[in-house]
C-alpha cells in the first residue's frame, strides 16, 4: 500500500484513463473534472467580460484618446501593463 493513499488515487486515475466503468472512483473523478471545467469556464467568461468592458471604456475615454499616444500598427491606447493591471483588478487583491 502506498503512503498517503496514493495507490487509491493512482488506481482511480487508471480507471478513469481506461474506461468509465461506473465504479465509485470513476464517477468521482468524472464529477471532479466537470466541476473544474465549470469553474474554469465561469472564470474565463467573467474575465473576458471584465476585460472587454475595460478595453471598450479605455479606448473610448476622451481624456485617454486625447492625451495618450496610440500604439503603432494597432491603434490601441492600452498596453500589456494595462491588461495585466486589469486582470489583477478582476482577480482581487488575494489572487496573485
Amino acid at each position: 500500500m502506498a503512503v498517503g493513499g496514493l495507490s487509491m488515487a493512482r488506481s482511480s486515475i487508471d480507471c478513469f484513463e481506461q474506461h468509465w466503468c461506473g465504479c465509485v472512483e470513476s464517477r468521482f473523478i468524472k464529477t471532479f473534472f466537470w466541476s473544474i471545467d465549470d469553474i474554469m469556464n465561469n472564470y474565463s467568461k467573467s474575465l473576458a467580460q471584465f476585460l472587454f468592458k475595460k478595453l471598450e471604456d479605455h479606448q473610448t475615454d476622451p481624456i485617454i484618446t486625447k492625451e495618450r499616444p496610440r500604439l503603432h500598427g494597432s491603434g490601441f491606447y492600452f498596453s500589456e501593463q494595462d491588461i495585466e493591471k486589469w486582470i489583477e483588478e478582476h482577480n482581487g487583491p488575494n489572487q496573485h
